[in-house]
């Protein structure tokens, strides 16, 4: 028991800096941990995912915010549309081949990731492109969602993009958005497996102390980071999900 403690407290501190620094909710990385390396139950996994999650998102926000960095206005308008687009992307999943969902996925990825390391030339946006670009972002944020809901992926990934592609805010405002976008989605879900009892409390603690500590430590890294090499992680980042993806649709179980 108190190993197991221990090394959900390290893989969480490890999981919340790359976590918070690319502005993702880290569950991606969070359950293979869990599962293969610790040999928890799925379920179980999913939970401290989820605790680590909302400890990650909520502790990177309040760094991120003290520096000025999170645009609340749109972080607040576009998860609105995002959590619509994944009650429906769930629904939708039933009768729609999850193959074909995970091969669209992968392209958009791939193109995110093509973008991020594209030279953007005039990314400052014109007094008449706001509206329809925070339209787009809107369209975009729910295409988030569905997808998300469909695939039972973390937002973070999609945001990101979104945010700094679509609505053009710099790097680092799309990351310290993107994590307080992920903390309002995440909070819901937590209170469902907690009370369903699937978390040990002495591992959720440790998991809670861990995601902050790496939290800081990741926003902080992040604040500090050249933007050009935070878009070259994140678009790394999305290359490699995009591989898992299309590995499983070939067939081949990446973690499960």
């Amino acid at each position: 028991m108190i190993v197991t403690t221990f090394l959900l407290f390290v893989v969480a501190v490890c999981v919340s800096v790359v976590a918070a620094a690319l502005g993702i909710g880290g569950g991606s990385l969070m359950v293979p941990f869990l599962v293969f390396l610790m040999g928890l139950d799925v379920k179980c996994a999913i939970a401290l995912s989820l605790f680590s999650i909302v400890s990650t998102s909520l502790s990177a926000t309040v760094v991120y915010s003290k520096k000025e960095l999170v645009n609340f206005k749109y972080g607040s308008l576009l998860e609105i549309f995002s959590v619509i687009g994944a009650i429906i992307g769930s629904n939708i999943a039933i009768v729609v081949d999850e193959r074909l969902l995970k091969i669209a996925f992968s392209v958009v990825l791939v193109y995110s990731a093509y973008r991020l390391l594209r030279k953007n030339r005039n990314r400052l946006l014109l007094r008449g492109d706001v509206k329809r670009s925070l339209t787009v972002g809107s369209l975009g944020s729910f295409a988030a969602g569905s997808l998300s809901g469909m695939l039972g992926i973390g937002g973070g990934v999609l945001k990101v993009p979104i945010l700094f592609l679509l609505l053009r805010l710099p790097i680092k405002v799309a990351i310290a958005t993107s994590e307080f976008m992920i903390s309002l989605t995440t909070s819901t879900a937590v209170l469902t497996y907690y009370i369903k009892e699937y978390a040990n409390p002495y591992f959720a603690v440790a998991t809670i102390f861990g995601s902050f500590i790496g939290a800081n430590i990741g926003s902080t890294v992040a604040i500090k980071t050249k933007p050009k090499i935070l878009k070259i992680m994140l678009a790394a980042l999305l290359i490699i999900f995009s591989s898992m993806m299309i590995l499983s649709c070939l067939g081949v179980k990446v973690w499960s």
